[in-house]
């Protein structure tokens, strides 16, 4: 009886040494910033401007802020970009150097802006191979493409699509952060990436679609473009690590945060049967 008796004062105790301490922490305020983040391209130009949240406001996707995006080369405006597919975007072929300037004018936020950059040349895909499994459900894709001289940044993405629907709510302004690389390793030779894509999806009502084209696209990013998708990269990676060393994300918005990337895209359609 003693024993039980001890027991259960030995609970008590640690149950009531048990301490809840409530603090209130004045959290620093910072102004809202626009944050505008795009591609200037071979084929065109498109760009997601947002503005940046509160640190504890709960984490959801940015709706594309009402904003005016226009271009400018040596100072001078030359077109005013149109809003389409949640984008501000240009389909004008304006061979972007650095005399261009994309400004960014809100009524509250004030006007960001970011100095473009001159594209770099198109890098072909060469060929591609492709092998289904035995009920068609996916399929490895092969893509081939040969390096120029010099150094050079890469990035790649397949898409599968059926009767012009991707299968992924995708751009081609939307830069594949996860699929970057350096030619350090096949300098001036010809390069295969291998893929593996699925070729059947759920839809509505249970029923399945069938793929009936993948679109492959490969980007030739300029060293800055790569650097800021290779940051992003890095910081999307380690995130949920809090020892983790992780280099600042790169930024080029003057009065802003964000990246505007200088690439060349060439695209290729293998027609399924």
């Amino acid at each position: 009886m003693r024993r039980l008796l001890f027991f259960v004062l030995s609970i008590g105790w640690l149950v009531s040494c048990e301490v809840v301490s409530t603090r209130t922490v004045s959290l620093p305020t910072v102004s809202e910033r626009l944050v505008v983040n795009g591609i200037v391209s071979n084929l065109g130009m498109g760009v997601f401007v947002s503005k940046t949240a509160p640190v504890l406001e709960p984490s959801q996707a940015s709706s594309l802020l009402e904003v005016t995006a226009s271009l400018y080369k040596n100072g001078e405006k030359i077109e005013e970009l149109s809003k389409e597919g949640g984008l501000y975007t240009s389909k004008t072929k304006w061979g972007y150097s650095s005399n261009h300037t994309l400004q960014i004018s809100h009524n509250s936020l004030g006007v960001a802006s970011a100095l473009l950059e001159a594209l770099p040349v198109v890098v072909p895909i060469t060929s591609t191979n492709l092998s289904y499994n035995k009920d068609k459900s996916e399929a490895i894709v092969l893509m081939y493409f040969k390096d120029i001289i010099g150094e050079n940044y890469y990035a790649y993405k397949i898409v599968a699509e059926a009767n012009g629907v991707p299968f992924i709510s995708d751009h081609i302004y939307r830069v594949p952060f996860r699929n970057i690389l350096t030619d350090a390793d096949f300098e001036s030779k010809e390069k295969e990436i291998e893929f593996r894509q699925f070729l059947l999806k759920e839809g509505a009502n249970n029923q399945r679609i069938k793929a009936d084209k993948i679109k492959i696209y490969l980007y030739h990013l300029t060293k800055s473009t790569y650097n800021y998708y290779y940051s992003l990269n890095e910081y999307d990676s380690f995130n949920e690590d809090a020892f983790a060393d992780i280099s600042p994300i790169k930024n080029n918005i003057s009065n802003g945060y964000g990246f505007v990337g200088a690439c060349a895209i060439d695209t290729l359609t293998i027609t399924l049967k």
